[in-house]
C-alpha cells in the first residue's frame, strides 16, 4: 500500500549530487515565488536542480472560473501542448479558439505562436512545452507509414532513420549539381 506523501519536496543530497529520482508536488512546486506553475524547466535554476532545464517544461495550471490571460503570450523557440486535467478551458489563437471540455482534451502549437487562455469554469490544465523544429515533424500517408515500419524492421533500426534517409536521397536527385 502507498504511503500518503507527507513532504511535497525530498530534500536533495549535496549540491554537486543530483539524484537519480525526485518525489514532488506539482501544484506546491509550481506556487512557490517567481514560478506561476511551472514546476520543472527553466523556472528551476537551483532550487531543485532534477527539474532544472530548458529542453521541457511542465506547467501545472489550476484556473479558477472567469480566469484569463489578458494579455497575448508567444513562446518563440519551444512547441507547446496544452491538456485538460478537468474543467473547461479556452485557448485562443489569432481568431481560432478551441475548447477543453472532456479531461484529455488537448492542443498543440508551434514556436511563435500567440495566444491567450480562459477558464469558462474551474480547470486543472497540464502545459508541456519542448525543443524541436517545425522540419522535424513529418507526416506520414498510412501506405508510406506501413512501408517504412517494414524498411525500419529488416534493416532493424528506427522509423525515423528511414525517412531521414529517403529525404536525403529526394534531396540529392532533386539537385543537378550532385
Amino acid at each position: 500500500m502507498e504511503e500518503p506523501m507527507s513532504n511535497p519536496t525530498v530534500p536533495l543530497p549535496g549540491p554537486s549530487a543530483l539524484p537519480d529520482h525526485f518525489l514532488g508536488n506539482a501544484d506546491i512546486i509550481g506556487a512557490e515565488p517567481g514560478k506561476r506553475g511551472w514546476f520543472m524547466g527553466t523556472y528551476h535554476s537551483g532550487c531543485h536542480p532534477i527539474l532544472a532545464g530548458d529542453e521541457v517544461e511542465l506547467k501545472w495550471g489550476i484556473h479558477s472560473t472567469g480566469q484569463r490571460r489578458h494579455d497575448w503570450s508567444q513562446e518563440k523557440e519551444k512547441w507547446s501542448l496544452s491538456v485538460l486535467i478537468e474543467g473547461d478551458f479556452s485557448i485562443e489563437f489569432d481568431g481560432t479558439t478551441y475548447t477543453l471540455i472532456r479531461p484529455g482534451d488537448f492542443v498543440v502549437w508551434q514556436p511563435g505562436v500567440r495566444h491567450t487562455w480562459r477558464a469558462n469554469n474551474k480547470s486543472v490544465v497540464l502545459t508541456v512545452r519542448w525543443r524541436g523544429r517545425k522540419e522535424d515533424w513529418v507526416c506520414l500517408e498510412p501506405k508510406i507509414a506501413q512501408a517504412v515500419r517494414e524498411e525500419a524492421e529488416q534493416k532493424h533500426t528506427n522509423m525515423e532513420a528511414i525517412v531521414n534517409a529517403r529525404l536525403r536521397k529526394s534531396l540529392r536527385a532533386q539537385r543537378p549539381d550532385r
